[in-house]
Protein backbone atom coordinates (compact mmCIF):
# COMPACT_ATOMS: atom_id res chain seq x y z
CA UNK A 1 0.00 0.00 0.00
CA UNK A 2 1.47 3.34 -1.01
CA UNK A 3 1.35 6.56 0.97
CA UNK A 4 -0.86 9.38 -0.32
CA UNK A 5 0.97 11.99 -2.38
CA UNK A 6 -0.30 14.80 -0.13
CA UNK A 7 -0.21 14.16 3.61
CA UNK A 8 -3.66 14.16 5.19
CA UNK A 9 -2.88 17.05 7.53
CA UNK A 10 -2.12 19.33 4.54
CA UNK A 11 -5.18 18.59 2.41
CA UNK A 12 -7.47 21.06 4.16
CA UNK A 13 -4.91 23.89 3.92
CA UNK A 14 -4.36 23.16 0.24
CA UNK A 15 -8.12 23.18 -0.41
CA UNK A 16 -8.45 26.56 1.37
CA UNK A 17 -5.57 28.03 -0.64
CA UNK A 18 -7.05 26.78 -3.92
CA UNK A 19 -10.46 28.22 -3.04
CA UNK A 20 -8.86 31.58 -2.16
CA UNK A 21 -6.98 31.60 -5.47
CA UNK A 22 -10.19 30.84 -7.36
CA UNK A 23 -12.00 33.70 -5.61
CA UNK A 24 -9.17 36.11 -6.51
CA UNK A 25 -9.74 35.12 -10.16
CA UNK A 26 -13.48 35.80 -9.70
CA UNK A 27 -14.32 32.09 -9.91
CA UNK A 28 -17.13 31.09 -7.53
CA UNK A 29 -16.42 28.30 -5.05
CA UNK A 30 -18.69 25.89 -3.20
CA UNK A 31 -18.37 25.65 0.57
CA UNK A 32 -19.85 22.72 2.47
CA UNK A 33 -20.69 22.35 6.15
CA UNK A 34 -22.46 19.12 6.97
CA UNK A 35 -25.56 18.98 4.79
CA UNK A 36 -25.35 22.69 3.94
CA UNK A 37 -23.69 23.99 0.78
CA UNK A 38 -23.13 27.55 -0.37
CA UNK A 39 -21.88 28.87 -3.69
CA UNK A 40 -19.70 31.92 -2.95
CA UNK A 41 -18.55 34.64 -5.35
CA UNK A 42 -16.67 37.84 -4.46
CA UNK A 43 -19.08 40.79 -4.62
CA UNK A 44 -16.33 43.28 -5.44
CA UNK A 45 -15.46 41.43 -8.67
CA UNK A 46 -18.95 40.62 -9.96
CA UNK A 47 -19.53 41.28 -13.65
CA UNK A 48 -22.91 41.53 -15.42
CA UNK A 49 -22.62 38.19 -17.25
CA UNK A 50 -21.69 36.30 -14.05
CA UNK A 51 -24.46 38.02 -12.13
CA UNK A 52 -27.06 36.91 -14.68
CA UNK A 53 -25.76 33.32 -14.58
CA UNK A 54 -25.89 33.27 -10.80
CA UNK A 55 -29.41 34.74 -10.77
CA UNK A 56 -30.62 32.01 -13.12
CA UNK A 57 -29.23 29.41 -10.69
CA UNK A 58 -31.43 30.57 -7.82
CA UNK A 59 -32.15 33.30 -5.26
CA UNK A 60 -28.96 35.17 -4.42
CA UNK A 61 -28.05 36.92 -1.21
CA UNK A 62 -25.38 39.52 -0.61
CA UNK A 63 -23.43 38.78 2.53
CA UNK A 64 -21.65 41.64 4.33
CA UNK A 65 -19.79 42.10 7.59
CA UNK A 66 -21.59 43.94 10.38
CA UNK A 67 -19.06 46.78 10.01
CA UNK A 68 -19.94 47.32 6.35
CA UNK A 69 -23.64 46.99 7.16
CA UNK A 70 -23.28 49.71 9.82
CA UNK A 71 -21.59 52.06 7.33
CA UNK A 72 -24.49 51.45 4.93
CA UNK A 73 -26.95 52.20 7.79
CA UNK A 74 -28.32 48.65 7.83
CA UNK A 75 -29.45 47.26 11.17
CA UNK A 76 -27.18 44.36 12.11
CA UNK A 77 -28.47 43.60 15.62
CA UNK A 78 -24.91 42.84 16.76
CA UNK A 79 -24.60 39.93 14.33
CA UNK A 80 -21.22 39.22 12.76
CA UNK A 81 -22.69 39.21 9.24
CA UNK A 82 -25.74 40.60 7.49
CA UNK A 83 -27.44 39.12 4.44
CA UNK A 84 -29.53 41.15 2.04
CA UNK A 85 -31.74 39.74 -0.69
CA UNK A 86 -30.65 40.36 -4.25
CA UNK A 87 -33.07 42.48 -6.25
CA UNK A 88 -33.39 41.97 -10.02
CA UNK A 89 -32.99 45.73 -10.48
CA UNK A 90 -29.60 45.67 -8.74
CA UNK A 91 -26.79 45.95 -11.29
CA UNK A 92 -23.33 44.44 -10.99
CA UNK A 93 -21.98 47.98 -10.49
CA UNK A 94 -24.44 48.54 -7.63
CA UNK A 95 -23.36 45.29 -5.96
CA UNK A 96 -19.70 46.26 -6.31
CA UNK A 97 -20.54 49.63 -4.73
CA UNK A 98 -22.28 47.92 -1.80
CA UNK A 99 -19.18 45.78 -1.24
CA UNK A 100 -16.48 48.40 -1.72
CA UNK A 101 -16.12 51.33 0.70
CA UNK A 102 -13.88 53.18 -1.78
CA UNK A 103 -16.96 53.63 -4.00
CA UNK A 104 -19.07 55.28 -1.30
CA UNK A 105 -18.47 58.80 -2.64
CA UNK A 106 -18.96 57.72 -6.26
CA UNK A 107 -22.27 55.99 -5.49
CA UNK A 108 -23.50 57.78 -2.36
CA UNK A 109 -27.12 56.59 -2.31
CA UNK A 110 -27.61 52.88 -1.87
CA UNK A 111 -30.73 50.96 -0.93
CA UNK A 112 -33.35 50.38 0.19
CA UNK A 113 -32.28 46.86 1.07
CA UNK A 114 -34.34 43.79 1.89
CA UNK A 115 -32.42 42.55 4.92
CA UNK A 116 -32.75 38.86 5.72
CA UNK A 117 -33.42 38.75 9.45
CA UNK A 118 -31.51 35.61 10.42
CA UNK A 119 -28.46 34.74 12.47
CA UNK A 120 -25.41 34.14 10.28
CA UNK A 121 -24.51 30.47 10.04
CA UNK A 122 -21.02 29.05 10.41
CA UNK A 123 -20.86 28.61 6.63
CA UNK A 124 -21.69 32.33 6.14
CA UNK A 125 -18.88 33.34 8.48
CA UNK A 126 -16.57 30.89 6.68
CA UNK A 127 -17.40 32.52 3.34
CA UNK A 128 -16.39 35.96 4.63
CA UNK A 129 -13.28 34.52 6.25
CA UNK A 130 -12.25 32.85 2.99
CA UNK A 131 -12.64 36.14 1.13
CA UNK A 132 -10.36 37.80 3.68
CA UNK A 133 -7.86 34.97 3.24
CA UNK A 134 -7.97 35.68 -0.51
CA UNK A 135 -7.20 39.34 0.33
CA UNK A 136 -10.56 40.44 -1.04
CA UNK A 137 -13.23 42.56 0.58
CA UNK A 138 -15.39 40.46 2.92
CA UNK A 139 -18.55 40.81 0.85
CA UNK A 140 -19.98 37.89 -1.07
CA UNK A 141 -22.71 36.93 -3.45
CA UNK A 142 -23.98 33.65 -2.06
CA UNK A 143 -26.38 31.03 -3.34
CA UNK A 144 -27.60 28.35 -0.93
CA UNK A 145 -27.47 24.92 -2.60
CA UNK A 146 -28.97 21.55 -1.86
CA UNK A 147 -26.20 18.99 -1.29
CA UNK A 148 -27.02 16.97 -4.42
CA UNK A 149 -26.96 20.11 -6.58
CA UNK A 150 -23.67 21.21 -5.00
CA UNK A 151 -22.15 17.81 -5.77
CA UNK A 152 -23.38 18.00 -9.38
CA UNK A 153 -21.99 21.52 -9.83
CA UNK A 154 -18.65 20.55 -8.31
CA UNK A 155 -18.43 17.49 -10.57
CA UNK A 156 -19.27 19.58 -13.65
CA UNK A 157 -16.48 22.03 -12.82
CA UNK A 158 -13.90 19.33 -12.28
Amino acid sequence: MSEPLVPTHLREAIARDRAAADLRRSVPVILRDGGTALLVAPAELVEPAWLERLRRAGPLRILLTRERAAVLKMPHKGRTAVAIADAPSMTAAAIRAIADPTRDLLVPLKGPFAIIDAEPRAIDRAALSLLRRARLLPAALVLPLEEDRAAAMAAACG
